[in-house]
């Protein structure tokens, strides 16, 4: 993790990118996945010498459009990165996908404290027949209980190197988070970000999680995608345990559904 900017990826895309290599793992005390998530997705780079080489989360929201974290930007390269969509296993199944063009938000801004309109939307090369990720209307409701997705390290750290001895799970994980005030989350957007707790202690995301989902179930029990994984809250560099802040989808939907209508 980034300690200036709390950012959850940005020196892992960066080492991933120079070395070849990727880092240990998945949310931090969280479980395999409890069932199928179409729209999740894995960014990729294949150079490193095989697939499954991951770096940030993201998730279908149309058949060629990903929504994720605008810190994820210098990893998602047209032409060099690719999506694996809609598999649990990030080493195989669902779509492969590359992509033809990134958009960073307009008004992204990475700052001491925090990021600002931490969102991108990445446009494939081709429709995948997957279904997208609903989006929910709402910036947030108190109270209620929300999941994070991602393949991101394991260990409670700061620092993406420091699981000795850790394998590299290649199934995805999820954690179970709860909704909380704002005023919990020091440094963030009311209206354009959410607040959130962990249900379990110690749990939470942690570096290469950035991007990924945070969802709930709706009354029909379908998913729908509130937030992208953006950073932890209140200056904290240790993975797991702490609030956590998301992009708020619905804090962006105009400017979303104006760039995926271009």
């Amino acid at each position: 993790m980034n300690s200036r900017r709390h950012s959850l990826a940005v020196v892992a895309v960066a080492l991933l990118m120079a070395s070849g290599a990727g880092s240990a793992g998945a949310i931090v005390k969280g479980r395999d996945a409890t069932g199928p998530y179409p729209f999740m997705a894995s960014a990729q780079f294949p150079a490193a010498g095989k697939d499954g080489e991951h770096f940030c989360g993201a998730a279908l929201i149309a058949a060629r459009w990903l929504v994720t974290a605008g810190h994820c930007a210098q990893g998602i390269v047209p032409g060099k990165t690719f999506y694996r969509i809609g598999s649990l296993d990030r080493t195989k199944g669902g779509s492969y996908v590359g992509v033809r063009s990134a958009h960073l938000h307009p008004e992204y801004s990475a700052g001491e404290t925090a990021l600002l309109n931490d969102i991108m939307l990445v446009e494939l090369v081709e429709a995948v027949p997957l279904r997208p990720a609903r989006i929910d209307g709402a910036v947030g409701v108190p109270g209620a209980g929300y999941r994070a997705l991602g393949w991101g390290i394991t260990c409670q750290t700061a620092s993406h190197t420091a699981c000795p001895g850790v394998e590299r799970p290649v199934v995805l994980q999820e954690a179970d988070y709860a909704a909380a005030p704002d005023a919990k989350c020091t440094d963030l957007a009311a209206g354009k970000e959410l607040c959130a707790a962990p249900v379990k202690a110690g749990s939470g995301v942690c570096n290469q999680d950035s991007g990924g989902p945070l969802v709930r179930r709706d009354v029909f029990g379908d998913w729908q995608l509130l937030g992208v994984t953006s950073r932890q809250a209140n200056q904290v560099v240790t993975c797991g345990g702490g609030f956590g802040i998301w992009t708020a989808i619905a804090g962006h939907r105009a400017w979303i559904e104006k760039t995926v209508a271009a």
